[in-house]
């Protein structure tokens, strides 16, 4: 069983290696709804999502159902999450919130 120093000792020596971590994750893989399949508003149990194809150069948002709507998976990401960050600091959100 390793002590707390053995295990400080390893974790800080130099010559360690180290991998560049977990690859990315793409945030809206099984959340996005294909905007044409499911389209706003719409109330369904099952709405088409949208998963990550890496075909090409960029991975991309795509219908689960059809072929006809793909998205760049980086765009798509910094939209949702700009309008989530809108809707949060928002002063109305904070009244909803309470």
């Amino acid at each position: 069983m390793f002590s707390f120093f053995a295990v400080r000792e390893l974790l800080t020596d130099p010559n360690r290696r180290t991998g560049p971590g977990a690859a990315p994750r793409w945030h809206g893989s099984g959340i996005y709804r294909c905007g044409i399949c499911t389209p706003p508003g719409t109330e369904t149990d099952k709405p088409v999502t949208c998963q990550v194809t890496l075909g090409g150069r960029e991975p991309r948002y795509k219908c689960k159902n059809n072929n006809h709507l793909t998205r760049n998976v980086a765009s798509v990401d910094r939209l949702v999450f700009a309008h989530v960050l809108y809707a949060l600091t928002h002063p109305p959100a904070y009244e909803l919130l309470a």
